[in-house]
């Protein structure tokens, strides 16, 4: 299907048994230190000290059944405390193989871009917090239109966080949005010509509110 579109791809492969035949073959050199999405290493990252490296399979295993150019990396992470290893997650690294049909030479770019992907998972998740996770009507038209206006709230809010939250608040999830600033109770004030929005100062987040309002009227306004 890709290859029809003429798109580059880059897919989760399976653990398959000859995968893991020959994820035990590189050698230990053909192993090359994998990057976070800022492209700091895994293992200077203050938020992720834990090791990771990528190589390429390609050379060990038959991938002609996915035709010419097709290549296979898998990379390997030293796994959580805790965490339960698989069979083929031997000496506390776990594995994952991805295919893709993308030429660079650059390993650790090949592995972050694939990486990227995992955000998909997160934005559906955000959709279901909005109303997603359930269709209300019996009528395809009226659910379509409710899918619909989750899209723009999802659209809404991630612009919201782009543009006017700073901190943790800027990668909150909807559920904590929805608890700190969007049910925040507030009362509008108009005195002559000005109209001021009073916030209970109790409120942990008024302050984080009343700054993402200052953020929202000092944006420019676009021409035309």
């Amino acid at each position: 299907f890709c290859r029809e579109g003429q798109m580059r791809f880059s897919v989760g492969h399976d653990l398959s048994a000859d995968v893991r035949e020959a994820v035990t073959k590189p050698p230990e050199n053909a192993w090359v230190p994998a990057i976070c999405q800022d492209g700091k290493p895994v293992a200077e990252h203050p938020s992720r000290p834990r090791e990771a490296y990528v190589a390429e399979l390609s050379g060990l295993l038959d991938l002609s059944g996915w035709g010419q150019g097709v290549r296979l990396l898998c990379r390997r992470e030293r796994a959580h405390p805790g965490a339960q290893l698989s069979l083929i997650d031997t000496d506390g690294w776990r594995h994952q193989a991805f295919l893709t049909d993308q030429q660079d030479d650059d390993l650790p770019e090949l592995d972050r871009r694939h990486r990227a992907h995992a955000h998909v998972e997160q934005r559906i998740e955000d959709a279901q917090a909005l109303g997603l996770a359930k269709l209300p009507f019996r009528a395809f038209q009226m659910n379509e239109a409710w899918m619909q206006l989750t899209l723009c709230a999802q659209d809404l809010l991630a612009y919201a966080k782009a543009l006017t939250l700073t901190g943790d608040l800027a990668r909150s999830k909807p559920q904590t949005l929805r608890y700190r600033l969007l049910h925040q109770a507030g009362r509008l004030a108009r005195s002559g010509r000005s109209t001021k929005l009073r916030l209970a100062r109790h409120w942990p987040w008024a302050n984080a509110l009343a700054a993402a309002c200052a953020r929202l009227d000092a944006l420019p306004i676009p021409a035309g």
